[in-house]
């Protein structure tokens, strides 16, 4: 008898401690329903639960469990108890973007929707706004909320119609300097979000209310114009102290008002917004002080000033901003000597990928004749990698300006080889680019992700998401840099790349 009570005890024991270790699970119901003209299995549920950036790479995709006249059901069984969602279609046919991405938003300008574990919401799509109030900035759906936890959907619908208030872009320059007045040009898109977080207090959680008064004050609708719009007028002022000076002492001003943030501490992090903001923040304010982009002075600026959290999510943002910098290994070994948050290391791995002396991803893509090439193919060349998609108007204006030249300069170099890697989703919008010579030409090797786009294991490796990007790759098959735009001064012309592809090579 004692033998079987103590197996029963431990029978119990053992499924106590299982039903522990089993992880828990989060779910949220979404139904969208919509009479707008949308074909069947069309509508996606893509599902982040990272705060800290909300396309890091990590996006799910989801099907609708049930779809039946206009009404498409998404029941979620997530990792997180809250994160952001977004509903993405397949482009119909006709559209823009049709065959050159896989997904595109449904309800444009409405994206990354907060959801908590326990919403149930139906989202009506109704038909789009007058003309008249599109061209005012506004999004081009009505759409309305209910169900468990609607409030928040509808708090952020009404958020993002604070984007047609137009910031008073003329009043971030300093150029008067008889006049010690400064206004923060987006201090009227502030005010009246504010005024819809004020107003629906009551009916969300307060978390939300929180993040989203993080992000609206710090960030409103435009960090990075808003502080390139700064650069442009501090170096416009006149050669004169006094004029810089007070063109300083007024910025410094409207700073207090924006990073004077009455939430909690532990919010912070949670905002991309307020993250992307102290970064850019820092950065202009070490150029003020050196006269310079100064990747290591930020790197020291945040590590003082900020902790835990916060600090590790600002450091890797401030990675992510600096990865032209010919120091960008250095700064990366740094900054994992610090980090310790588990969303921060999982982007930092994202970034190691392509850290410079690391063996580059040996890709296996087709050609146009349906031959698979890899990387390794080309191993003792330098190998220039550049990565478009149809329509991209950087990735032509680059291709036009710098690569093309330099293929045509470069065509009786054996040691160099030039690769074109197309995301476009459709393989004959990728062949009638081919064709018109705007993205590529014959003088490289033009390979296709096979129709899935950003979601090709190449693309997924290196977490890249958005175009143009470039790579090197030296002759021993190792990342010489990696590239995201243009502005790079070895991509500013033919003659520069030509310099940097010989120098990598050898020559």
């Amino acid at each position: 008898m004692k033998l079987l009570f103590s197996s029963m005890l431990l029978m119990c024991m053992l499924f106590h401690m299982n039903s522990h270790a089993r992880p828990v699970k989060y779910t949220f119901t979404i139904t969208v329903v919509t009479r707008l003209p949308v074909e069947d299995d069309s509508l996606f549920l893509t599902l982040n639960p990272s705060f800290f950036k909300e396309n890091d790479g990590e996006e799910k995709i989801y099907a609708a469990c049930g779809t039946r006249g206009g009404r498409y059901v998404f029941r979620i069984n997530a990792a997180a108890p809250y994160g952001y969602f977004s509903i993405k279609q397949k482009p119909p046919a006709g559209d823009p973007f049709h065959g050159r991405q896989p997904l595109i938003p449904f309800i444009p300008f409405i994206s990354n929707y907060f959801w908590e574990t326990g919403d149930d919401v139906t989202i009506t799509v109704t038909a789009p706004l007058p003309e008249s109030i599109m061209m005012a900035g506004n999004y081009d759906y009505q759409c309305s909320y209910a169900g468990a936890g609607f409030s928040k959907y509808e708090v952020k619908d009404k958020l993002d119609s604070t984007r047609s208030i137009s910031p008073d872009y003329h009043l971030a320059y300093w150029t008067d300097t008889s006049n010690s007045s400064f206004h923060d040009p987006y201090s009227f898109q502030i005010n009246a979000s504010l005024q819809v977080l004020d107003a629906a207090r009551a009916s969300i959680p307060d978390f939300y209310y929180q993040l989203c008064k993080a992000d609206v004050i710090t960030a409103s609708y435009g960090i990075s114009s808003y502080f390139f719009r700064l650069k442009l007028g501090y170096d416009q002022l006149p050669d004169k102290p006094m004029a810089k000076q007070h063109f300083i002492e007024a910025y410094n001003r409207s700073m207090i008002n924006r990073l004077a943030i009455p939430v909690s501490q532990d919010v912070l992090p949670e905002s991309a917004r307020y993250i992307e903001f102290i970064c850019k923040k820092v950065n202009f304010d070490n150029y003020i002080k050196y006269g310079y982009e100064n990747p290591d002075a930020n790197f020291k600026a945040i590590t003082a000033n900020f902790t835990g959290k916060l600090r590790d999510r600002a450091l890797v943002k401030t990675l992510m901003i600096a990865q032209g910098s010919k120091h960008i290994d250095t700064l990366y070994q740094y900054a994992a000597t610090l980090i310790h948050d588990s969303v921060s290391q999982r982007m930092m791995g994202r970034l190691r990928s392509k850290m410079p002396g690391l063996a580059a991803y040996d890709f296996r893509l087709q050609d146009t004749k349906g031959k698979y090439h890899k990387l390794s193919d080309y191993k003792g060349k330098t190998v220039f990698i550049d990565m478009w998609f149809t329509g991209c108007s950087a990735c032509a204006a680059i291709f036009t300006d710098a690569i093309k030249q330099a293929e045509e300069q470069l065509g009786n170099e054996s040691g160099i080889q030039f690769i074109s890697i197309c995301v476009d989703t459709d393989k004959n919008t990728w062949m009638e680019s081919i064709g018109s010579g705007k993205y590529t030409s014959g003088n490289a090797v033009n390979l296709y992700t096979n129709g899935e786009g950003f979601r090709n294991e190449m693309m997924r490796y290196y977490g890249i998401n958005a175009l143009p990007s470039l790579m090197i790759v030296r002759p021993d098959g190792k990342i010489h840099r990696f590239y995201y735009n243009r502005l790079a001064k070895d991509l500013e012309s033919a003659a520069a790349l030509v310099k940097t592809l010989k120098a990598v090579g050898g020559m």
